[in-house]
């Protein structure tokens, strides 16, 4: 599992990169800390609900800090949106109801300390 940190503000460059969190500074140390025990929960679930958590943190990202009309045009924009989808479509139907609700749970705590 990767973090990226960094003073830059995701744009839709993040679409192609190979991070599964993505920390703008400056932070603090529990947020790193926050962020690393994330992480490292994910690994208790199977590669496809890692990159369903990885997908729902770019889109949420996007979302986050750019409004949502700047995407409308953007290929890569909605691509990663159809991927996300249809993943979590899937995940939802292979993981148990509460593996699912813990897989929301992180994501709901990282979009909280965006």
């Amino acid at each position: 599992l990767v973090a990226v940190v960094t003073a830059v503000d995701p744009d839709l460059d993040i679409v192609a990169m190979d991070f599964d969190e993505y920390v703008p500074k400056p932070l603090g140390p529990s947020r790193l800390q926050n962020t690393i025990d994330r992480l490292l929960r994910l690994t208790e679930y199977d590669s496809q609900a890692t990159e369903l958590y990885t997908l729902e943190r770019k889109v949420s990202l996007l979302e986050a800090t750019k409004p949502h009309g700047k995407f409308t045009e953007s290929d890569a924009y909605e691509t990663l949106r159809e991927q996300r989808d249809e993943l979590r479509a899937t995940v939802e139907n292979q993981l148990s109801t509460a593996d699912y609700q813990a897989i929301t749970q992180l994501l709901g705590q990282a979009a909280s300390q965006e």
